[in-house]
């Protein structure tokens, strides 16, 4: 009945509210299933060594709230501004930790 509206028409406004009684209704909360697929979710931290904003120490301590979290510490000279390929060193070195840390993903 509402599958062929537009995102801005004011029934879908309507139908947003149906949906979300027949979850009170039914006791559900609608994002009770997304928090524990994030908390497993491969997620990668590349902190650059000479970083002094974001240190690889801290953001190891930060990444160990995450289960299925990965460290690849970039070793550059730039820091901070390294992540954004200022360098072509730079570059090779963020596009070989992405690289690794998608070729280990199931």
């Amino acid at each position: 009945r509402y599958g062929k509206l537009k995102a801005t028409d004011p029934d879908k406004q309507k139908m947003n509210q149906e949906v979300m009684e027949v979850y009170k209704k039914a006791g559900v909360n609608p994002a009770s299933g997304c928090v524990p697929m994030l908390l497993t979710m491969p997620i990668l931290f590349a902190p650059v060594s000479t970083d002094i904003y974001f240190h690889p120490l801290d953001v190891a301590d930060q990444a160990r709230a995450f289960p299925a979290a990965r460290m690849a510490v970039i070793e550059s000279l730039s820091g901070h501004a390294s992540a954004f390929g200022r360098e072509p060193s730079d570059r090779l070195a963020v596009r070989a930790a992405l690289s690794s840390f998608l070729a280990s993903l199931p």
